[in-house]
């Protein structure tokens, strides 16, 4: 299993300049659009509107598999022996999962009314209520394959390769920096850089892919489920997003420092 061998460093990851990580990056982006545009384009002229969603959907999944594939030559080779890491969590785990919870509550009532650029846009509001027409799907997508996916090409594959050349601090940015990029409009764009670094901090610090998935899937679970505001007056909104934000922010920064001040344990075996 390809994230099984990413995860036990079987698979060696290639050093990589920024300027080569970026070429990689669009050309990866270009293959994906590329290979799904003409399918796309048949199902929406041939088939019903009703079965279009599912047969894009699959058109999507086999298009994400060909660009890891792709990716895989691009950004690995297989010289190096294998490697067995096992992986021991700890309270590690938890830790993320309230570095994740304290984020969201930060992002829900502060960043987001700060960085608003949803309010007036009718293009993501009918965009988003035409996905979740479809709950079921629409939850695979959002909870199991964007995560999957997404991890393995922006830590399993970009992290990593930067990290062969230059430091975790620029590398974890870079791929943050990519990880926003690619969805492609303002209203993520901003929770996107930022959860692409607690990812990214995740990741160096725990080395398992799995983590960061379950911890990805787990923050998509928050977006989906934690409120945005505090019904009632004005005051009682305001005092109570301050007293939210200030806990939140106190859990975050305690949960950060233990990830940098406790040394993940793997075994070699």
């Amino acid at each position: 299993m390809l994230i099984k061998k990413l995860n036990n460093k079987k698979i060696s990851i290639n050093s990589f300049s920024i300027l080569s990580i970026l070429g990689i990056f669009i050309l990866a982006n270009l293959l994906e659009i590329s290979i799904a545009i003409v399918p796309s384009s048949f199902v929406k002229i041939y088939l019903s509107k009703s079965s279009i969603i599912w047969v894009l959907f699959i058109i999507g999944l086999f298009t994400k598999y060909i660009v890891i594939r792709c990716l895989i030559s691009w950004f690995c080779s297989f010289q190096k022996p294998p490697i067995i890491n096992r992986y021991k969590p700890g309270r590690t785990l938890i830790v993320c999962l309230l570095i994740l919870i304290s984020y969201r509550l930060i992002y829900n009532f502060g960043i987001s009314h700060i960085f608003d650029f949803s309010r007036n846009s009718s293009v993501v509001t009918s965009t988003f209520n035409e996905l979740f027409n479809f709950k079921i799907l629409a939850l695979i997508t959002v909870l199991l394959v964007s995560p999957i996916y997404e991890e393995i090409i922006f830590r399993g594959l970009i992290l990593n390769a930067l990290r062969e050349r230059h430091s975790e601090t620029l590398s974890i940015v870079i791929s943050a920096i990519l990880f926003s990029i690619v969805h492609l409009n303002l209203v993520q764009c901003v929770n996107t850089f930022l959860i692409g670094l607690i990812l990214g901090l995740i990741y160096v610090k725990t080395e398992s892919l799995y983590i960061v998935i379950f911890a990805h899937i787990f923050h998509n679970m928050l977006a989906l489920k934690l409120p945005t505001f505090i019904n009632g007056p004005n005051w009682l909104q305001i005092t109570g997003s301050v007293f939210i934000i200030i806990i939140s922010l106190l859990v975050f920064l305690k949960s950060i420092a233990y990830i940098f001040n406790h040394k993940t344990e793997i075994e070699n075996d």
